[in-house]
């Protein structure tokens, strides 16, 4: 991982120790072919039945497919927004990607 991408992950697992919620850190993606490729974390239950991975915003032209294509939703965080934690912008982030989980796990703080 580079260190943009520690940035955005360290952000990543203080949102979600802030907001209650679930969060899987590094997470690697088996393609249909049995390759391995890294994401900065999992947000279960955002985005899609799957979850939510995350990646460096220059990297989700090309990891964006390949989760797509095994159900998950995929975000490519940018380090300038993603590098230091704003429970605001997180909470805003995680709103778009629209809770998809069940309703009893659903954060108190999720609009819906």
């Amino acid at each position: 991982m580079t260190d943009n991408e520690r940035l955005i992950q360290e952000n990543c697992l203080v949102a979600a120790k802030d907001l209650g919620i679930t969060i899987v850190s590094p997470f690697t993606l088996h393609d249909a072919n049995g390759n391995a490729h890294l994401f900065i974390a999992h947000f279960p239950g955002f985005g899609s039945a799957k979850g939510t991975l995350i990646c460096h915003a220059d990297d989700w032209m090309v990891k964006e497919p390949i989760a797509r294509q095994q159900g998950y939703y995929c975000s490519g965080l940018h380090p300038d927004s993603y590098s230091s934690y704003d429970r605001a912008l997180w909470i805003e982030t995680l709103d778009d990607w629209a809770w998809r989980g069940s309703e009893e796990l659903r954060p108190t703080w999720n609009r819906g």
